[in-house]
């Protein structure tokens, strides 16, 4: 994967784009955070088993760890490497605090935030078959439960 588009100028728009939607990801999770502390989810639907509760919360979380982790370890490693982010054009993101220049620091983010991009694609992709298998084989309306109008939640 080293070599993917070497040599082309292309690349490095790609990577612009991919870190400045890094960290615009990294800012809407600390409002999906703020939001999810203040707002509180409906109960599962009660035929839901335990286990599946507890599969459900733990993937949840698991989710909202890579919300941070996986953008935080991109900052980490392109500032380790003195890589400039720029939003969109619009403005330079800070680097991250001590990481400037530590080649240590940047080889470890650079293989965790590989490492948890792969991650991040089997967990998103395990949430979406449980909320296939709900939807389809348990008919359960699970995905009801986060339409912001709900007939339960009248906000």
């Amino acid at each position: 994967m080293a070599n993917f588009m070497a040599g082309d100028p292309l690349r490095w728009t790609i990577y612009g784009l991919h870190k400045a939607s890094g960290i615009t990801l990294l800012i809407l999770a600390v409002f999906r955070l703020l939001w999810r502390t203040i707002h509180k989810p409906p109960q599962l639907p009660s035929t839901i088993p335990h286990l599946d509760r507890v599969a459900a919360h733990l993937g949840h979380w698991f989710l909202y760890f890579l919300m941070f982790s996986l953008p935080l370890s991109g900052w980490i490693m392109s500032s380790a490497g003195g890589h400039v982010i720029s939003m969109f054009k619009l403005f330079n993101w800070p680097f991250f605090p001590g990481a400037l220049g530590d080649k240590v620091l940047g080889r470890f983010f650079h293989e965790a935030h590989e490492t948890l991009g792969y991650t991040a694609i089997v967990i998103i992709s395990v949430h979406i078959l449980a909320l296939a298998k709900h939807k389809f084989f348990d008919n359960t309306s699970v995905l009801y439960r986060m339409h912001i109008k709900r007939k339960d939640n009248p906000k």
